[in-house]
């Protein structure tokens, strides 16, 4: 099982320092810490869709960034392909980035509106292939063909592209350099429903066509279900529950995970006696510049106990093979996460 983890991250951090601010022109010497991310410890796995699904503000795009490298962790590891990457600089961090590729949430932001399609597909290929002006402009042409463009594309600016095209450049500019790792963060969001099944469909094309690991950042969980493997949920920087796809929308365990999976919109009654019955969350979301030390989410649970007043966060608990949720509600197996286990001691906070 070892050597099929691509990508494994040990208690990883990311906190954010922001100044208090004293007036209108001056701030205080004194800063309030945002903890976004915070000790999450995960393990992906060779050619497989990996999704990471919550609420904005649940840290998962800050989880990309840190990926993708980014942003650099306050703490924590990261090891990809067996070798520790968390702080690698110069070409070693050149090197990571050449095989882990990010495709951003907006097509149109990311994309620089004053450069020709060929020019912003041919930029990577400048950076890190030694190649001729003619096999540059061969290779731009064989990344439109593979996410269904026309070659007559590349005279064109992204101001000429519909949303879905847009999309389609950005991923054709990931896969320039071959990646091994594409994280994608909310890849569907800025399309129209019309233009969303297209994309996934694109997506699992070209995982199949070029052997793929994608890691699928979203709110979405109707394209989570179609297409991830495994799910990991996220709420308030840490992760609350983790498991395979059928398990999460099958058997939910987190009072979090269950409250969203009963707001996916249905159409049919069969299709709504599969989800779990509505849950309206009351109370609010506690602020990430003060996170209490008990459990982030018992201010919103309609199943806390007293223990969750008083206790501190629970570890990682394994419910069944693969199954693993944050909660002091759930009886199981109360062991670490694997990679969370060396220098750990049992009832140790996450």
């Amino acid at each position: 099982m070892a050597d099929s983890i691509l990508l494994g991250t040990q208690d990883l951090s990311k906190s954010f320092f922001r100044k208090q601010r004293k007036g209108i022109f001056h701030f205080r010497a004194d800063r309030s810490v945002i903890e976004a991310v915070k000790g999450v410890t995960l393990e992906i796995r060779r050619n497989e869709n990996f999704a990471v699904v919550g609420e904005s503000g649940s840290g998962k795009t800050t989880l990309g960034f840190l990926l993708a490298k980014v942003l650099s962790p306050t703490c924590g590891r990261m090891e990809f392909e067996g070798k520790e990457v968390t702080h690698i600089q110069g070409g070693a961090l050149k090197d990571y980035r050449r095989r882990v590729q990010m495709v951003f949430q907006d097509p149109a932001s990311s994309l620089n509106p004053y450069h020709t399609i060929e020019s912003i597909l041919s930029l990577p290929l400048r950076i890190y292939e030694p190649m001729t002006r003619k096999e540059r402009e061969r290779k731009v042409g064989e990344l439109l063909e593979a996410v269904h463009l026309p070659v007559e594309f590349r005279k064109r600016k992204p101001s000429a592209l519909s949303g879905g095209q847009k999309q389609r450049v950005a991923l054709a500019r990931a896969l320039a350099l071959r990646p091994v790792l594409c994280i994608l963060d909310e890849p569907t969001s800025a399309l129209d429903v019309s233009v969303q099944a297209k994309i996934l469909q694109l997506l699992q094309e070209l995982k199949d066509k070029y052997a793929l690991t994608f890691v699928l950042i979203t709110h979405d969980l109707v394209v989570v279900r179609n297409m991830a493997d495994r799910v990991a949920v996220m709420y308030l920087g840490r992760i609350v529950e983790l498991g395979r796809s059928e398990a999460i929308f099958e058997r939910p365990r987190h009072p979090y995970t269950q409250a969203l999976l009963s707001a996916i919109p249905v159409v049919t009654e069969e299709e709504k006696r599969m989800l779990p019955s509505d849950i309206l969350l009351e109370g609010e979301i506690p602020s990430p510049a003060n996170q209490p030390p008990t459990c982030p989410f018992r201010s919103r649970c309609p199943d806390r106990l007293d223990r969750c007043e008083n206790s501190l966060c629970p570890d990682l608990i394994m419910v069944e093979n693969e199954h693993w949720v944050r909660c002091w509600r759930i009886e199981g197996k109360r062991k670490f996460f694997p990679a969370e286990a060396a220098g750990r001691k049992e009832g140790d906070g996450p």
